[in-house]
């Protein structure tokens, strides 16, 4: 489960906007490691996710919305245990967390609002999920008889997942098929 946080700083100095942003998130990462459970990143501007560290190379600054001011994106995480999470719990977890960090200066955390889920290696279920549907395209075959096949498309994409719930993900490969006569010898499918 995961919040996205700004971090934007309005001291008029450059340089004092981004002492006061790196010693805030110092702050932050210092609480998480307390904390145990609460992973933290950096979110940069392809919205590539990298574990946050303090330094210049990690925390990209950008210009914020007004003069005199920077501002970047970090990520706080907690993992969803396996059975009995309580989402409601979980999510003011993240949230309680980002009110507990110390800011320093003019720096201030606010969090966009939503809480997303993740999926960490979601190719690992691949098997499964191709297993799926070759058992329903059996089935459908099987329901029409010998006189017909299928021909799939896009079975080969990466596996996908759109959220279901408070904290459930449904895992797909985006394919699509077609049920043919098996007569037909060759078959033209249109992309969209």
């Amino acid at each position: 489960l995961l919040l996205q946080v700004n971090v934007r700083n309005d001291t008029r100095e450059a340089a004092a906007r981004k002492d006061e942003i790196y010693a805030t998130l110092r702050n932050a990462l210092a609480s998480a490691n307390r904390d145990g459970t609460i992973e933290l990143s950096v979110i940069d501007e392809s919205d590539l996710v990298i574990p946050l560290k303090v330094d210049s190379a990690t925390v990209v600054l950008l210009p914020g919305d007004r003069p005199d001011t920077s501002s970047t994106r970090i990520s706080v995480k907690t993992r969803i245990p396996p059975a009995g999470a309580n989402g409601q719990a979980l999510i003011s977890k993240l949230k309680d967390f980002i009110a507990g960090i110390k800011e320093v200066g003019r720096t201030k955390l606010e969090s966009s609002g939503s809480v997303d889920i993740s999926i960490v290696a979601p190719h690992r279920y691949r098997e499964e999920i191709v297993a799926l549907y070759a058992a329903d395209a059996k089935k459908v075959t099987a329901a029409l008889g010998d006189d017909y096949k299928i021909v799939t498309s896009g079975i080969d994409r990466p596996v996908r997942w759109v959220r279901m719930g408070l904290l459930e993900l449904a895992l797909f490969v985006p394919y699509t098929y077609q049920v043919v006569p098996q007569s037909v010898h060759s078959v033209t499918i249109a992309h969209e």
